[in-house]
């Protein structure tokens, strides 16, 4: 069963003009002698465009520079309420553009270019009356910082008030504050003069700060307080009662409450779990959304017979109806409380599991809904997310997963949330490996196939060293259609591919499967794309391999599809014939000739990439050489592989022949000797011969066709012909006659200078109709 997924929208013509203006900033702006773009004259923008362009640069963070966000220094002309910076490169200069603006929402999470030093909180305080939400949280926040400055202050006694200078945030109106990895442990007052000035605060998210129990009187700064998250903050077990009272005291009227300490190594056990959780519940009467994840607060009440997991299932039984529901109820300390939600994910004694949990929405890895409720729920922590997606992980290697919509959705915006922690990336990935193999891929749309596209490209850029997200990667991309859904990053991913199949990676698994995407990225593409694709290095990558596997004397299906790669970049690509050339390509093939001499796959990828080299004119002397001529020469009677290997030979040495008498400058094998050999195998062949070869263009056997001078050479030109034609009609027959190769036929045929067998075959080239050849002779 397939549900849930989007439906398959193209972007609106809104999202086409931003995401072109995102691309070509110049079409808004230019360029100043600064290098920063501002705007150009007579242009203003409204402020659904000048969020949504922010929006768009964010998905790009990269690019998401201080220049560009000075095309927005003048609030004049552009206007901003609500701004996202997190995870991009910006620095204090672009936030002080940012800042001119009356802003109503800020969030600075992840932003390692900016300095938190004191000159950030007072342009922070510019806009200060107009925030609402501010989201902080920058890495070592508490040594280099303003709040260092503080704490040093006030170790000498200094206090703080409402209007002083020194306010951390004089922001009156503020409602939400997201203030992480802040230690206050060395200067607990600290906490207290933040949320001074604070008083309109409804929500407060402590995420990863250090706290000490003395700490909590910040709590009667925020007596409105409706939501207080403490997830991942250290609470001391024997200072727990002190903590859950001075909560109770100063935020009676709390609705959501975060207690949440995840650590895989082991769970938080407090002592008299159960007593804790009824203080909370009876102290805090207003309280619906409570999450204790990764404790034991849900006490140790057995899992009773029947299971949440998914797939368990035994017969319900049925209640005593003089039973009550607080005796019914799993969590002893809720008293039978029902809450709108309740974290339980990795909680002790598989609290998740138990039944009659009294709760609509639960967190937890007992089954699929609790799984991706978790995912959706904890996506801007990597604590609980890492724990989430290895549960998830293994209900796909376990189970079935029926809400792939959702699974996808929440792997890919929580990949996007944690671009630089690989826990989260390898994790999410492996998932992500089982939903795009699964039938259910087939009902996503362009946009979020694409999505999962770009999520792991950046995946593997940013951890281009770690092999199992590689492995995880490519794996994932084998089961999109190649190369037509990378097409629009081709370059970025072939960089990607080169860079994973260098010779030194010792991962053969990485090593293959990088070798066969590039395969299959070079042999559905044209010109440009190959040519590209060999200034990226694709030719002395694959002979560097090759060079590695004749050292060891290992021919495998990496050596095979290195040749096989070769040839499809070479494919009407002199440019990459040249560099194989250059590259000593020709005395590697030798070596694999004569080390490896029974091995059909790979003769017949060496041979047609010969093939694609002879096909250019100007290369052709450098094939003059006896000892690849003698090779050709030999191959003329080779079987292996059907008759691919004798008839690309056939076809290399008549192009080289086609050059006339004069340019075969070795002595030896005669021309005239090679060339009569040459027809007689030829001859051999099963003109109903089924192929494994697909042309694209009947260009460079058309040339030969034409070459009157060489009828041995127009003898196999018309050959091939005839057996593609005959054996794939629908395939080549169109071709023909696209590339006018029925007037060429016509022309051979009234030419007197080709002898009869070559006239024979040109009536037999198979035409478009049923019972005709191309020549419009109705067939027996």
């Amino acid at each position: 069963m397939a549900f849930g997924w989007p439906q398959n929208i193209p972007d609106t013509l809104q999202e086409m003009c931003l995401n072109i203006f995102v691309k070509n900033p110049e079409a808004l702006a230019t360029i100043t002698e600064g290098n920063r773009y501002t705007l150009r004259p007579g242009i203003f923008l409204p402020q659904e465009i000048c969020e949504g362009l922010l929006k768009a640069w964010r998905e790009r963070p990269e690019e998401l520079t201080d220049d560009i966000l000075y095309i927005f220094e003048d609030p004049s002309r552009t206007r901003l309420a609500k701004v996202n910076l997190s995870q991009t490169s910006v620095t204090n200069d672009g936030l002080a553009y940012i800042q001119k603006h009356t802003l109503s929402d800020l969030c600075l999470l992840s932003c390692s270019n900016i300095d938190p030093s004191r000159l950030l909180f007072e342009m922070l305080n510019t806009s200060g009356y107009s925030l609402r939400t501010l989201q902080l949280g920058f890495k070592d926040l508490h040594q280099k910082s303003y709040f260092s400055e503080l704490k040093c202050q006030m170790s000498n006694g200094e206090q703080f008030v409402h209007n002083d200078k020194l306010t951390i945030f004089n922001c009156p109106n503020l409602q939400c504050l997201s203030l992480r990895k802040v230690s206050f442990k060395s200067c607990p007052l600290l906490l207290n003069s933040v949320l001074m000035p604070l008083n309109r605060l409804t929500f407060l998210d402590l995420y990863q700060c250090e706290l000490k129990p003395e700490c909590f009187d910040f709590l009667s700064n925020v007596p409105k307080l409706l939501s207080l998250s403490l997830a991942q903050v250290y609470l001391p077990k024997d200072k727990i009662d002190k903590i859950i009272d001075s909560i109770c005291k100063h935020v009676k009227g709390l609705r959501h409450l975060d207690l949440g300490m995840l650590d895989q190594r082991s769970k938080t056990n407090y002592q008299d779990p159960e007593k804790i959780l009824s203080r909370i519940i009876l102290g805090l009467p207003d309280l619906v959304s409570l999450d204790i994840s990764g404790t034991n607060l849900a006490g140790e009440k057995a899992v009773t017979p029947e299971s949440h997991r998914l797939g368990v299932r035994r017969p319900n039984t049925k209640l005593k109806e003089e039973e009550s529901e607080e005796t019914n109820c799993s969590i002893p300390g809720l008293h039978g409380k029902t809450l709108d939600f309740l974290g339980l994910l990795n909680c002790a004694n598989d609290a998740c599991e138990r039944e009659s949990i009294p709760a609509k929405l639960i967190t937890g890895d007992a089954n699929e809904e609790q799984i991706l409720l978790s995912l959706q729920t904890y996506q801007d922590r990597s604590s609980h997310i890492i724990v989430a997606l290895n549960s998830l992980y293994n209900l796909f290697r376990r189970s079935v997963v029926r809400n792939q919509a959702d699974a996808l959705d929440a792997i890919l915006s929580c990949m996007k949330q944690h671009p630089k922690d690989w826990h989260v990336q390898i994790s999410g990935s492996a998932s992500l490996f089982y939903i795009v193999k699964g039938e259910q891929m087939a009902h996503a749309p362009r946009k979020l196939r694409k999505k999962a596209i770009d999520i792991l490209l950046d995946a593997m850029e940013n951890r281009d060293d770690e092999q199992t997200m590689l492995r995880n990667g490519f794996l994932t991309l084998c089961h999109f259609d190649i190369p037509h859904e990378v097409l629009y990053c081709y370059k970025r991913l072939v960089k990607i591919l080169l860079g994973a199949v260098t010779p030194e990676n010792q991962d053969h698994l990485v090593q293959r499967i990088g070798i066969s995407l590039l395969n299959c990225l070079a042999c559905q593409v044209d010109g440009t794309e190959k040519r590209m694709v060999g200034e990226l290095g694709v030719i002395c990558t694959m002979l560097s391999i090759v060079r590695r596997k004749l050292e060891s004397k290992v021919c495998d299906e990496t050596l095979e599809v290195s040749w096989s790669t070769m040839w499809n970049v070479t494919d009407e690509t002199p440019s990459n014939c040249e560099k194989f050339m250059d590259g000593d390509g020709m005395e590697l093939f030798i070596q694999c000739l004569k080390e490896f001499p029974e091995k059909p796959e790979l003769l017949r990828n060496m041979m047609g990439l010969m093939g694609n080299i002879s096909e250019v004119k100007y290369l052709r002397p450098r094939l003059m050489n006896q000892k690849y001529i003698s090779k050709f020469s030999e191959l003329l009677n080779s079987t292996s592989d059907g008759i691919e290997v004798s008839y690309n030979a056939a076809g290399v040495l008549s192009h080289i022949a086609c050059d006339g008498a004069e340019a075969w400058i070795i002595d030896s094998p005669r021309r005239t000797d090679v060339l009569k050999t040459m027809v007689g195998v030829i001859e051999s062949w099963d003109i109903s011969a089924k192929r494994n070869i697909n042309y694209r263009s009947f260009e460079p056997i058309l040339r030969l066709v034409q070459a009157y001078d060489t009828p041995e050479a127009q003898h196999w030109a018309v050959w091939a012909l005839c057996n593609l034609t005959r054996v794939y009609p629908e395939r080549y027959c169109s071709l023909l006659e696209k590339e006018s190769g029925v007037e060429i036929l016509l022309a051979l045929k009234a030419d007197p200078r080709p002898y009869s067998r070559i006239k024979e075959l040109a009536s037999k080239v198979k035409g478009k109709e049923e019972k005709e050849n191309c020549l419009g002779i109705e067939e027996d």
